[in-house]
């Protein structure tokens, strides 16, 4: 099941390439649990199909790999394995989806990967917010994006552990729509 304010299924249906290089760079820097299972699947000749479900929506998406497919992406050499190629390919998947709109007056407008960090860049409607409210309480600001990382969603488990993967925290970039004054908040991989 998929937070659809996270993911937009509609676009994604439309780039099952995209969806499908995803799934194959997962596999590439498969660890862990996912690698003994993909290892398991390739031993007994099976496929692999993702199934996306929307909570709120209920829409369905799903994308198959079969044996052969995971056991070449699984070849890669621990030194092919570059968890930077996989986190771009999963900014690419969200940049696909944006604009998205995560709460009244705000709006995702990309990701970019800046130094230590993917940056989300929220644009703000200054009618509604002020670049200096959010950077004077960017510690309760923090939290609530912090708390709104539901670890349990599969999307956000995957994006996160790419993250660490790669070396890369978090931050949110809030943007004032009419003035172009910006702040960022800043989440360490430490607090990953």
């Amino acid at each position: 099941e998929i937070d659809e304010s996270f993911v937009n299924l509609e676009v994604l249906d439309k780039n099952p390439e995209l969806l499908k290089n995803n799934a194959v760079l997962m596999c590439n820097n498969a660890t862990r649990e996912l690698q003994t299972v993909l290892s398991l699947l390739v031993e007994e000749d099976a496929g692999w199909v993702l199934k996306y479900k929307g909570k709120t929506t209920g829409k369905e998406l799903s994308i198959f790999l079969d044996a052969e497919e995971i056991k070449e992406a699984m070849e890669v050499t621990e030194e092919d394995k570059n968890p930077m190629d996989f986190l771009k390919k999963q900014v690419e998947i969200t940049n696909v989806q944006c604009p998205m709109r995560i709460d009244q007056g705000m709006t995702i407008t990309k990701l970019t990967i800046e130094g230590w960090y993917v940056v989300y860049n929220v644009e703000i409607d200054e009618n509604l917010y002020s670049v200096e409210a959010i950077e004077s309480s960017l510690t309760e600001v923090k939290e609530n994006i912090a708390a709104g990382l539901d670890k349990n969603d599969p999307a956000i488990q995957l994006f996160l552990e790419a993250c660490k993967q790669a070396n890369k925290g978090i931050a949110y970039k809030y943007i004032g729509k009419i003035s172009g004054k910006s702040c960022m908040v800043k989440i360490p991989i430490s607090e990953l």
